[in-house]
């Protein structure tokens, strides 16, 4: 009786641990959103997006642009500060130094308040690029 009862114990336990770990994942998963859809109700949190790099320049270490929907009819400020950028050099992928107006981008994005939605960069690890004039 006794190994009946554990053995009901320990599949509840597993049960309950496998449910856990789900809600888990799913809570953080990374939302993707397009440009044109990001609001105001996004400041704050963390999302995958992707577009095309414009008026790309660097001020104080920091990587300024503009992210636009493809067709430049939406665009949001965004950034990548000195750390993120170092980082991205460090690990070796030379994207930091690539990262140029035109260049196609997706990466995960923290939506701050400034002026309205801006975009930065939350992984350095995680932004994938692709060049159209390559």
């Amino acid at each position: 009786m006794k190994d009946k009862k554990l053995a009901i114990v320990c599949l509840a336990a597993a049960l309950l641990g496998t449910f856990c770990l789900f809600l888990i994942q799913n809570a953080a998963q990374t939302e993707k959103k397009q440009i044109g859809e990001i609001s105001q109700q996004d400041i704050g949190n963390e999302l995958l997006v992707s577009g095309k790099v414009k008026n790309a320049y660097l001020k104080n270490g920091n990587l300024a642009f503009e992210l636009c929907d493809i067709i430049g009819s939406k665009c949001i400020p965004s950034i990548i500060f000195k750390k993120e950028l170092n980082q991205m050099t460090q690990n070796g992928n030379g994207q930091a130094n690539a990262i140029e107006n035109g260049m196609l981008l997706e990466a995960k994005f923290q939506v701050n308040d400034f002026n309205g939605p801006e975009l930065v960069l939350k992984d350095a690890n995680a932004i994938r690029t692709y060049n159209p004039k390559e």
